[in-house]
């Protein structure tokens, strides 16, 4: 295969873009050199990284000093940011003292990535010894690999990088190393999908390369890759790296001396159905073949697991590819392992060996994976991270571990899988009121409906009392920043007037009740009670404009999902004249809105906006304001300023029953940010007139705004009324691992996410 295979055959001129640091590569063809920041721009970056944003020098800042420094830098961003993370905090003569340093005016070649690597370098050598080993772990993954900030953690911890501090577990000490490596422009954050929370990060191609060479120096890692073959040193071998490569016993591997390794991890491999354990892995601590593709079937890697007496971390994340494999029963002889890591492996029930995991902190399993019996938390009773299905117990079983649960004092996060049987649910209660350090609570129910599976929330699944215990119980989880649920099922009046008065953390920061059906929005939805949330998916019967002001007004909203049972009563709510200085939903990134038609309109003086959602029902003229009543020629008043993606629903027979009702003029120009619009088009009893007249309404709307946004539309007919209980929900669901993904009826496009 060639890179002509790869263009399109037509007139519209491919060009293939190759980037480099080495202008003797770019001597030929048509070369573009990128600019550099200008002098403004570069001090801007710098001021802004040390003092914030619009922050300016203070009065006795060492101006010289600065100009010099920044000059050092060229206008490279990565080394204007990275030289003022190193400073931040640093006294006048410490800026004086860089400038006089010896290596401030050295370099040769090319000028500008001699003075990057300098600084970087400067930098690394100025982080205290402990980050620096840290940092130097991560030479390690492959090249613009996303690191899962958890798993590297949990590694630092095996390998004993973590320093202990009396009252911090080993976990939150080394979350503080993770974010001072961020801090300090070492590592970049990575964010997790629209909510903002950092999840992982990715090593700089630069710093990479500063690492690996320091590697390589000190025999810290040896890496080998289909590539470039294995990092030549010494035949001692400390900690091996296997990236993009077939993963084999070859005599490469005999050659080395593995006597010594303390950590084997393996990215992006193709592991050979002969590949085993190395008998010379004796003092091993960290065992990670995360991503990696195991055989089809019948392997065998992991059966000499047993003799690694000394391990500390198993991962096997996501390497199900279609079949099953087990743990062997002689883990059970790892008496010092901390942390096992499953998700998304395949494998089934554990084996009976793991209950003698004493020294057990992380457990996370895949979705499939099952306790071995009841009693397993009897002696495993220092987690800090629990993630298991119990459905395979009977309800005794579930019962006792249950109860263990609540002697798990030191867990964080709980996420339990299976459906809970008969006394099970309240047992469940009474144990989440001792798990006080707990940060992150979900807890999943399974049941079936013919061949379907369906996932579901224990917080919907409680009944009467026990779920008026479970609110009491959630506002005494002082330190929980997670919740998660699911489905009413019926809970009645007097559980739903609970929830209206449940008292939630104020440093919450991801809440799920999307099927929960709320009457109105609760009061506790405001930015005096949850000042820090990040997402929010709720279902809401009935909205006003007091409601869209407090959802507007949650300052670090990132994601917010909000949906409405079948309505049987009309509902329009309205946020009037607002402005982007007035700062509503002036962090949100993604909007779902199921079961809720949006239009912005312009105001007459067009100062302002006003953002309205509509149910469906009743007599009105929704999106009647045609766009020949506004000037196209006026530019509108941003707001939202962040919002990327935004999901809605047109219920066409309403919309056009009495002829007055548009899509046309949805005036979604004034979301400066939109890159995606989703739509459901309800064509319950709508003709098809009318459909693809609204259609060709909504394509021609989202076309009139400057970035071109895609545009989807999904049909659906999710009001169609059906007497099936089983059909209570709209659309289908179908599990994709753990989540919910909710499916136009009669379709099989996602219709949402899940909460």
């Amino acid at each position: 295969m060639t890179i002509k295979s790869a263009f399109v055959e037509n007139d519209s001129g491919s060009r293939v873009i190759t980037t480099t640091r080495n202008r003797d590569v770019a001597s030929r063809e048509e070369v573009y050199e990128l600019r550099t920041l200008s002098p403004d721009h570069s001090e801007k970056l710098f001021k802004t990284r040390l003092f914030g944003v619009n922050g300016e020098y203070p009065a006795n800042h060492p101006a010289a000093a600065s100009e010099k420094i920044l000059k050092k830098c060229g206008g490279i961003p990565l080394a204007i940011i990275t030289m003022a993370s190193l400073l931040v905090g640093k006294s006048r003569e410490d800026w004086f003292d860089l400038c006089n340093s010896p290596g401030f005016y050295r370099g040769n070649g090319n000028q500008q990535v001699d003075d990057t690597e300098w600084i970087l370098s400067l930098s690394y050598y100025d982080l205290p010894s402990y980050l620096r080993t840290c940092l130097l772990y991560l030479s390690v993954y492959p090249e613009d690999y996303v690191i899962e900030k958890d798993s590297l953690i949990w590694k630092w911890i095996a390998e004993g990088f973590v320093e202990k501090r009396r009252g911090t577990s080993l976990f939150q000490r080394g979350e503080e190393y993770f974010n001072q490596l961020i801090n300090r422009s070492m590592i970049q954050a990575v964010e997790s999908g629209y909510t903002g929370i950092v999840g992982g990060c990715r090593v700089h191609d630069m710093v990479l390369d500063l690492i690996r060479d320091l590697s390589y120096k000190e025999n810290f890692v040896t890496i080998s890759n289909d590539d470039e073959g294995t990092s030549p040193h010494q035949n001692k071998v400390r900690r091996l790296a296997h990236q993009n490569r077939i993963m084999k016993q070859t005599q490469q591997d005999d050659h080395m001396d593995m006597a010594q390794v303390r950590s084997f991890v393996a990215c992006r491999c193709n592991i050979d159905s002969h590949w085993v354990l190395h008998p010379s892995f004796k003092l091993m601590r960290v065992l990670d073949l995360e991503g990696c593709r195991v055989p089809w079937e019948g392997w065998q890697g992991l059966k000499d697991l047993g003799n690694l007496l000394h391990l500390r971390y198993l991962g096997l994340r996501n390497t199900f590819c279609g079949s099953y494999y087990e743990l062997p029963e002689e883990i059970g002889k790892l008496k010092f392992l901390q942390t096992l890591d499953l998700q998304d492996s395949g494998i089934g029930v554990l084996p009976s060996g793991v209950c003698q995991l004493t020294q057990l902190v992380c457990l996370s399993g895949d979705f499939d994976t099952c306790t071995p019996n009841g009693s397993f938390l009897r002696k495993v009773t220092s987690l800090e991270y629990l993630r298991i299905r119990i459905d395979n117990l009977d309800e005794e079983s579930q019962r006792q571990f249950m109860k263990d649960v609540g002697n798990q004092s030191e867990v964080r996060v709980l996420d339990i899988i299976g459906t809970l049987k008969g006394m099970v649910q309240s047992d469940l209660v009474k144990s989440l009121g001792n798990l006080h350090k707990l940060h992150k609570l979900h807890i999943s129910g399974i049941w079936d409906r013919g061949s379907e599976v369906r996932v579901l929330d224990i917080i919907g699944m409680l009944k009467g009392m026990v779920q008026s215990d479970l609110v009491q119980s959630l506002g005494n989880l002082h330190k929980l920043q997670h919740l998660r649920g699911v489905d009413d099922n019926g809970n009645g009046e007097a559980a739903m007037r609970k929830w209206d008065r449940v008292v939630l953390p104020r440093h919450l920061r991801h809440l799920g009740l999307g099927f929960i059906s709320f009457r109105q929005l609760p009061a506790w939805i405001s930015p005096a009670h949850l000042p820090i949330l990040r997402y929010l998916w709720l279902r809401v019967e009935h909205m006003d404009e007091s409601s869209l002001r407090n959802l507007g007004g949650l300052p670090e909203l990132r994601y917010l999902g909000l949906s409405t049972a079948r309505p049987s009563m009309a509902c329009t709510a309205t946020l009037a004249n607002i402005t982007a200085v007035d700062g509503f939903f002036k962090k949100l990134r993604f909007c779902f809105l199921y079961g809720w038609m949006v239009q912005l309109v312009l105001n007459e003086d067009s100062t302002g906006v006003s953002f309205s959602i509509w149910n469906g029902m009743g007599v009105i003229a929704f999106g009647s304001k045609t766009k020949d009543e506004y000037s196209r020629s006026i530019a509108p008043p941003p707001v939202m300023p962040n919002l990327q993606e935004l999901w809605f629903d047109v219920p066409v027979r309403a919309l056009y029953k009495d002829g007055n009702g548009s899509c046309g003029d949805l005036r979604l120009e004034c979301l400066p940010s939109l890159r995606s619009v989703q739509i459901a088009v309800d064509c319950e009893g709508a003709s098809a007139d009318d459909v693809e007249k609204a259609e060709a309404e909504l394509r021609h709307t989202a076309n009139l705004h400057p970035n071109r946004p895609r545009i989807e539309l999904h049909h659906n007919e999710r009001r169609k009324q059906s007497t099936d209980q089983d059909d209570k929900e709209e659309g289908g669901a179908s599990v994709a691992g753990n989540e919910v993904v909710v499916t136009e009826s009669g379709g099989d496009n996602p219709a949402t996410p899940s909460c």
